[in-house]
């Protein structure tokens, strides 16, 4: 990595962690200008014209590859973040005696070769509101389960469709009967 382009990287995330007063006026421009912190540069009582001049070519020329690599690092440190309010979030859905959760199939899939299904899932609290973030919850079932849930969900939608003609209290007007509902 070339040397003007690591310098301008490890200023602004000394910049971001707080350390601006330690770095010089010309590296806290370049960090201003990866990190597109236009504040920082009005506290210098600078406009944008102005940090392009004190910068220079050989500056200037490395700030949007420094950007795009403060950018990743940041996306990457977001997903790491998510990751663990999605792991904490799922820890106290699971340490609570009982959970009500409404779920919204993401994708399935299994082992080629065994029987264990994996169902994975969007779930908020029903008592949420819509106002939670969901959960990304993944749920394998057993092959013990399998013929269960399967019955369970074909014998509630065949209940809830009723006779031909008849409407579930949640379906739209267009909705059609399911054709996999007698299948099964």
């Amino acid at each position: 990595m070339n040397s003007i382009l690591q310098q301008i990287i490890d200023k602004s995330r000394q910049a971001t962690a707080g350390g601006a007063a330690a770095i010089s006026h010309g590296e806290l421009i370049a960090a201003a200008l990866a990190l597109d912190r236009p504040e920082w540069l009005a506290d210098m009582g600078l406009t944008l014209a102005d940090a392009i001049d004190r910068l220079g070519p050989d500056w200037l020329a490395q700030i949007p590859a420094a950007a795009r690599q403060l950018q990743s690092e940041q996306r990457q440190v977001s997903q790491m973040l998510d990751r663990a309010s999605n792991a904490a979030a799922a820890e106290a859905l699971l340490d609570a005696p009982e959970v009500e959760l409404a779920g919204e199939l993401v994708t399935y899939g299994h082992a080629p070769g065994y029987r264990d299904v994996d169902l994975v899932f969007n779930v908020r609290r029903l008592t949420s509101g819509g106002r939670q973030r969901p959960t990304r919850l993944m749920l394998r079932l057993r092959p013990a389960d399998g013929e269960p849930v399967a019955r369970h969900v074909r014998d509630v939608h065949r209940s809830a469709w009723g006779r031909p003609g008849e409407l579930p209290l949640d379906a739209s007007a267009d909705e059609g009967r399911p054709l996999w509902i007698d299948r099964l």
